[in-house]
């Protein structure tokens, strides 16, 4: 005979070995790209159920603190967060634009390396050529936080800028 049933996201099953227990679900394949979302809500459903009951400065199973260790071995031989902070005043930089229907976007370079990026939602749909100069705008005012008076900007929209006086 076998029973299963679900509780607290735990699937438990009984036959006539004993009772087990598994995950509610399973985890699902990674795919090309991860949202920030996918990615906690990855870490949850990997973490979430392992050992319930036990207290939060109780030891992990061993395989879970083996998987752990690789994960930040990983990180630390890999990691991608990183950047350059040593800018100086006067430096000169470039600021990439772009912009859709949805959003307009805009990053500042320095030395071919990214300092700082950013999007932004757009309420309001606007022409594509106004929606351009609107991350032209959001991207001059990036740069010139960081006091940078050398500025290349690059947008893929020469329309946008032909009745500004910036090009």
């Amino acid at each position: 005979m076998l029973i299963n049933a679900s509780v607290l996201g735990l699937r438990i099953s009984y036959d006539d070995k004993g009772y087990y227990w598994e995950r509610d679900g399973l985890v699902d394949e990674v795919g090309e790209s991860l949202t920030k979302r996918e990615l906690f809500s990855l870490s949850g459903k990997l973490v979430g159920h392992g050992r319930e009951g036990v207290g939060w400065d109780d030891r992990i199973l061993p395989e879970a603190d083996a998987f752990a260790r690789e994960m930040v071995s990983r990180v630390m031989d890999h990691d991608s967060v990183k950047g350059v902070c040593d800018m100086k005043e006067n430096e000169s930089c470039v600021v990439w634009c772009a912009a859709s229907s949805l959003t307009v976007a805009a990053c500042i370079e320095v030395k071919e390396n990214i300092v700082e990026d950013g999007s932004w939602k757009e309420s309001e749909r606007f022409h594509i050529n106004l929606a351009e100069l609107k991350a032209v705008i959001k991207g001059l005012n990036l740069a010139l936080q960081w006091y940078f008076m050398h500025i290349e900007l690059v947008t893929d929209s020469r329309e946008c800028l032909a009745g500004s006086g910036l090009c």
